[in-house]
């Protein structure tokens, strides 16, 4: 990803515990990025209970041609939440792993995903330095709300993705993903 600087150290430590936790799992991705795996993807959303942020990673073949942030197939997802604080995917040896060291993890801990990930794809690249610049604030995007009103449920035509901040959000959509498959169905005429 060329030109994408990380967010500022003093930027971060403004963040609560929890934000930070995440915050660095979107810094892996940037780093991941940088070393050429630009086809990675977050797959952000919230717990049910709505206490809990979920940042996953998968592959631009795993997610929708028409929603660029959900996941087609789980068996292709890292998958970290924020109840598991530093142990990032559930990983009990990297508490304190500065987000370069968690992308040398990941390329070896998930090494399909990330081989899927290698390549260019800078539609995304861009959209992504839009998410953290929200990233650095603490304001986290939300494809998904597995929460009981589901407010922030993908809806066809959706132009927006939510945030953490609210479901009226700026953040246009994230590019769409590299699948054949489509979340959303064609309505019949007739």
């Amino acid at each position: 990803m060329t030109g994408m600087a990380a967010p500022r150290a003093s930027v971060v430590t403004k963040l609560a515990e929890p934000q930070r936790e995440i915050q660095c799992v979107f810094l892996m991705l940037l780093e991941l990025h940088q070393r050429g795996y630009e086809r990675l993807r977050v797959v952000p959303g919230m717990s049910p209970s709505g206490m809990h942020y979920r940042c996953s990673v998968t592959p631009a073949r795993n997610v929708f041609a028409d929603h660029g942030a959900i996941a087609i197939n789980d068996t292709l997802i890292a998958r970290h939440t924020s109840a598991n604080g530093r142990r990032y995917f559930e990983w009990d040896d990297v508490e304190g792993a500065s987000p370069e060291s968690l992308a040398g993890f990941f390329v070896e801990r998930f090494p399909r995903i990330a081989k899927l990930g290698l390549g260019a794809d800078p539609a995304y690249a861009e959209w992504f330095g839009e998410v953290l610049g929200l990233v650095a604030r603490g304001v986290f995007p939300v494809a998904y709300d597995d929460g009981y009103f589901g407010q922030a449920n993908p809806r066809p035509g959706q132009s927006r993705l939510p945030t953490t901040e609210g479901y009226v959000s700026r953040l246009r959509m994230p590019p769409p993903g590299r699948s054949r498959n489509k979340l959303f169905k064609p309505e019949r005429e007739g």
